[in-house]
């Protein structure tokens, strides 16, 4: 009889060990996480409208148990832009966290392309995160770029198209930094903030800015991926052949199927859809989904059309500076140095629709 009751202890005591085991496997492993697609940004007013499509075409496209949480590292936004993009919840619930980190950057490097250096300090909680500039457009669940598996890798990405042109002493493939699953626990181990704010690094920021700095940090480190996950907008211009020219490593196969199945679109250099309109290669997305979330649309050459409180407000994210874009009954818009805000559409008294100028504090 005892030799049963010995039994049954000692099963019940592997029984609360296996119970202890899982419980403390799962406080490491931060089953939290389940299902969570982190995803950065980084932005300034001139690039607000640009990020509102952005997380538009994300939370459009992704799958429905796809947990999206947003952080968006800001320098300035205005509350017009961040009520703009807050109102996506309307659509699909997110999470979105607004995070000021001008102060953490040196003041010579103070503009939100850099504040991708402080990913490894800022994120400790996940392993991994999603990196995006705020000129691409998603056409599918993010999850299956998430799920990468870049353990040993700083990061997952795609080759830059026109890194060919740009690499250096300190590395041979060229990754485009605009698109990246980034390896937390690498970036804060190996201390990049740090290295890569650091002179000895700094003197590769004349070739591609921060892109190449990173390129140089990582030494090729990376888990090459398909451009299907980061789209070039030129490929698309000048077709796969100038793209395999342009690659270094990617064949024709490669780049045709990856132009079939892209989940990624970067608008990269001069591509961007506020600068060369709709219907133009995949921007007609872009402003489908500007109109359908954001209730604006384009109006005419670099000027797009946003509706506030049965206002309306012509914005101008390009970075043109001084020029005229438009004239209506005498009255010019004229985009300024900071590319932000003009005119306010009005009807006067006598039901004339007139294109009044307005301060930058309307949506400042």
């Amino acid at each position: 009889m005892g030799q049963y009751i010995n039994r049954f202890v000692w099963a019940f005591i592997v029984f609360c060990l296996s119970g202890l085991c899982s419980f403390f496997c799962l406080s490491v492993y931060d089953t939290s996480h389940n299902n969570e697609i982190p995803i950065v940004l980084a932005f300034n007013n001139q690039y607000a409208l640009g990020a509102g499509v952005t997380i538009a075409s994300i939370i459009e496209h992704a799958d429905k148990d796809d947990k999206l949480v947003f952080y968006i590292l800001e320098k300035n936004v205005s509350s017009f832009y961040k009520e703009k993009i807050e109102q996506l919840k309307k659509f699909r619930p997110f999470e979105i966290h607004w995070i000021t980190v001008h102060h953490l950057i040196p003041s010579h490097l103070n503009y939100p392309t850099y504040y991708r250096y402080l990913l490894g300090e800022l994120f400790p909680q996940y392993k991994k995160v999603i990196y995006m500039d705020v000129d691409v457009y998603v056409f599918s669940s993010l999850k299956s770029f998430y799920n990468q598996n870049i353990d040993g890798y700083y990061i997952a990405g795609v080759e830059d198209m026109h890194g060919a042109q740009h690499t250096t002493s300190c590395h041979t493939r060229t990754f485009n930094a605009g698109v990246m699953l980034v390896n937390i626990d690498m970036w804060r181990k190996n201390h990049i903030f740090e290295k890569a704010t650091d002179k000895e690094y700094q003197k590769y920021d004349r070739f591609q800015k921060d892109q190449t700095v990173l390129n140089c940090l990582f030494n090729n480190s990376v888990l090459w991926l398909s451009p299907m996950y980061n789209f070039h907008h030129s490929c698309q211009v000048k077709r796969p052949v100038f793209c395999a020219y342009g690659y270094n490593r990617y064949s024709m196969e490669e780049i045709q199927n990856a132009q079939k199945n892209m989940l990624i679109f970067h608008y990269i250099i001069e591509g961007k859809p506020w600068n060369i309109g709709p219907n133009y290669m995949k921007t007609n997305d872009f402003f489908k989904t500007l109109e359908r979330y954001l209730n604006g649309y384009w109006v005419d050459n670099h000027t797009i059309l946003l509706k506030q409180d049965n206002q309306e407000v012509y914005q101008f994210p390009g970075k043109l500076k001084g020029k005229i874009v438009y004239q209506k009954n005498g009255l010019e818009k004229i985009i300024f140095e900071d590319g932000t805000i003009q005119y306010l559409k009005q009807q006067n008294n006598q039901g004339v629709i007139e294109y009044k100028r307005v301060s930058k504090s309307v949506v400042q």
